[in-house]
């Protein structure tokens, strides 16, 4: 657990997941941080770190204001904003004997992600019995390797730091990116929560407006994706997808 302390004595708390190196971290200075004090200047932000599901669990029994990384409308309880702050590249890890389609690979084969994740709420055509829930990325790769799994979903940027920090995986994965889904903070459905959504949207509005946002995006040398998706408020399903 990471306290960062700001100028004022209102306080939230915010829950993710690790996404090192750049996105969050240990040390609570990754882009999304950096964003979350920009957005809450006059707040004291309590920074918590779990697992996926456990950050939306926290915000969900109230045990935290807000949660970041959520597709819009994950969690039906769950109140979110107009403005998102980033965008998933949704993407496939598999072996390159097993070329990933998207009309065909998302239908017919055994795939997982982390547990948490509702991709199938925005790509309705996974069957149900198709689906797998990983602890990790790690179990994932063991059951690609064992054939259990055919594909692997998970944003790009997340597939992409598991595989560099295991040089010796072999090269026979590959990643196929094929959806944009933007995200956004989410909400517990309180007066807090719904105070913070307001000023949240406030902020963001400015910050994109004066390149604010963008800028930050290139202090920590990660691509600004916003602009391939359309204006707020977005439909449930992924703004683009290629086959």
């Amino acid at each position: 657990m990471i306290f960062c302390w700001g100028v004022s004595a209102q306080s939230i708390k915010v829950t993710s997941e690790l996404w090192p190196p750049h996105f969050t971290t240990p040390q609570s200075d990754g882009l999304y941080e950096a964003i979350i004090r920009r957005a809450f200047p006059d707040h004291e932000i309590e920074f918590i770190y779990l697992p996926y599901y456990r950050s939306v669990q926290a915000v969900r029994t109230s045990k935290a204001d807000l949660w970041l990384g959520s597709y819009l409308n994950e969690v039906p309880e769950a109140l979110y904003p107009n403005h998102f702050f980033d965008v998933d590249e949704v993407s496939a890890l598999h072996l390159q004997e097993t070329p990933f389609n998207l009309a065909d690979s998302l239908l017919h084969h055994p795939l997982g992600w982390i547990k948490g994740y509702e991709y199938q709420t925005y790509y309705p055509q996974i069957p149900k019995h198709n689906i797998y829930s990983l602890s990790s990325l790690e179990v994932g790769l063991r059951m690609l390797r064992g054939g259990r799994l055919k594909f692997v979903l998970d944003d790009k940027s997340s597939l992409q730091a598991f595989l560099a920090e295991r040089p010796t995986t072999p090269t026979r994965l590959t990643i196929t990116t094929f959806g944009l889904l933007p995200l956004y903070p989410g909400f517990a459905d309180t007066p807090q929560g719904r105070h913070l959504a307001a000023l949240w949207d406030q902020q963001l509005t400015r910050m994109k407006a004066n390149g604010e946002l963008q800028r930050l995006y290139r202090q920590f040398d990660e691509p600004y994706l916003l602009h391939l998706c359309p204006s707020e408020p977005l439909p449930l399903l992924s703004c683009v997808i290629n086959d």
